[in-house]
């Protein structure tokens, strides 16, 4: 699979997911509005809506803008396959995340880091995204330290962004499995917003150094190519 090809599907992925949470950040504002809100009669529509916005926007924008760059480090070596594309999987999650949001009696958790819904359909959902962005940033790339170019031509990205990029991708493995030390270790029984509010503590910390790295990444992008 051509690497920039790949790198096109997840801007896509990124794009769509951005759109789609701004489409909900409107259905929020008109939900509120006089005579549309008497039509509404489910208490918790708005927070379920909130939960999918943030996902959309904070989860799903931002790391396959990540993956989308990944996709662009030159190769290694010689013959060195390019990362795997999984935009199609992260698809496939994001709708299934975003129609849990519609069901009735689903009980929305705004947790720090990643708010829930207590869905099967949603972890289900955002299981499938974590899935696709961890085989994507699970290569002998991330671990890389030469930057030989596939072509001649002058690379989209510089050493700097490639580094950033790299951090970034280690740092999403991490956190992935920090998620699943902690679903391992977290007791079942808590109440819903302390096991979700602890589920997410530890992950979301380390989260935060993924965006962090893929930003200065991207300034280092915008600022080669000044």
């Amino acid at each position: 699979m051509d690497s920039t090809l790949s790198a096109k599907r997840w801007f896509a992925v990124g794009i769509g997911a951005l759109t789609l949470s701004g489409l909900l950040s409107l259905v929020l504002v008109f939900a509120r509005a006089p005579v549309i809100s008497e039509w509404i009669t489910d208490p918790l529509f708005a927070r379920r809506c909130l939960v999918v916005h943030v996902n959309l926007a904070m989860f799903v924008w931002l790391l396959a803008l990540i993956a989308s760059l990944f996709h662009l480090i030159p190769r290694t070596a010689p013959g060195a396959s390019p990362p795997v594309d999984a935009s199609g999987l992260a698809v496939a999650g994001m709708i299934l995340f975003v129609m849990s949001g519609g069901l009735p009696d689903v009980p929305p958790v705004l947790s720090n880091y990643i708010p829930v819904l207590d869905s099967g359909l949603f972890f289900v959902g955002m299981g499938l995204v974590a899935l696709a962005l961890a085989m994507t940033f699970a290569t002998g790339r991330v671990g890389s330290t030469t930057h030989r170019p596939d072509t001649p031509v002058r690379p989209v990205l510089p050493p700097s962004a490639r580094i950033g990029l790299k951090f970034a991708g280690a740092a999403f493995l991490i956190t992935c499995l920090t998620l699943l030390i902690t679903l391992w270790r977290i007791p079942p029984d808590l109440h819903p917003d302390y096991y979700y509010e602890t589920l997410f503590w530890g992950a979301g910390h380390v989260l935060q150094f993924v965006n962090v790295a893929g930003m200065i990444s991207v300034w280092c992008v915008l600022a080669y190519q000044l």
